[in-house]
This record gives structure tokens, sequence and C-alpha cells, in this order.
């Protein structure tokens, strides 16, 4: 089976409100060993399943920010169990933390500011 690019995102977009979804997951998607979904992971995107799974997460929460979601709504819509361990992604990730993100929309130009957050989520993946 020869595994595309366009197949992992498309599952991991449609799996991200899932608190339970995790490499695991995609790894038997795929007919993988996760050793083996590491590899082909990081060989396609240049980091690993984890990261990218993140990664994924984190976007849909910028937008959902930036759309005017409710802040105690975002983590749920991203697959997140608790808002703490959102938080605690998002700033790691970001450098800022959730409410810090959504206060620089209100105060700023908000696709300006969305374009800025994804481009330092996304710098380490390849396009």
């Amino acid at each position: 089976m020869e595994i595309k690019r366009r197949e992992i995102k498309r599952f991991i977009l449609e799996n991200l409100e899932n608190p339970n979804f995790d490499v695991h997951n995609l790894s038997r998607c795929f007919g993988l060993s996760v050793s083996g979904l590491f590899d082909f992971v990081y060989d396609i995107f240049g980091t690993t399943p984890y990261r990218l799974i993140e990664t994924y997460r984190i976007d849909r929460a910028i937008d959902l920010i930036a759309s005017g979601v409710k802040m105690k709504d975002v983590y749920k819509n991203c697959g997140y169990w608790r808002a703490r361990t959102f938080r605690g992604a998002f700033k790691r990730r970001l450098g800022i933390s959730p409410m810090e993100f959504k206060r620089e929309i209100e105060n700023g130009i908000a696709d300006e500011v969305v374009r800025k957050y994804k481009m330092i989520l996304w710098r380490e993946v390849k396009k």
C-alpha cells in the first residue's frame, strides 16, 4: 500500500476532535508499526507523528480563536481532554498563551496575527 501525504493529513484532520486519537491510531490505519510510521512521517513531513498531530491541533485552535469561538470550547474542538494540557501545548509551540493570542487578535489585524503564528507553528514541518 502506497501511503500519500494527503491521506495522512486527511486522516489526522478527520480525527482531531477525538482526544483518544494518537500515533497508535494513525499507525493502525495505515498498517504500519509505530516505528515504521515515525520513519515514514519524518521522511515526508520532517517531523514526528506526535508533533505533526499537535501541529494540526494547534493550527485548528488558531483558526477557532480567531473566529471567536469561546476559549472553553476551543480545546475540546482540538482533541484535548483538559484546558491545561491545551494551554501548555499552545504556549510551548507558539511562545504565548491562548489568551495572549486572543488579545493580539483583538488588538491587531486578525489576518496578520494568524499568519504570523501559523508561520511559527509550521516552520519545522516540510510543506
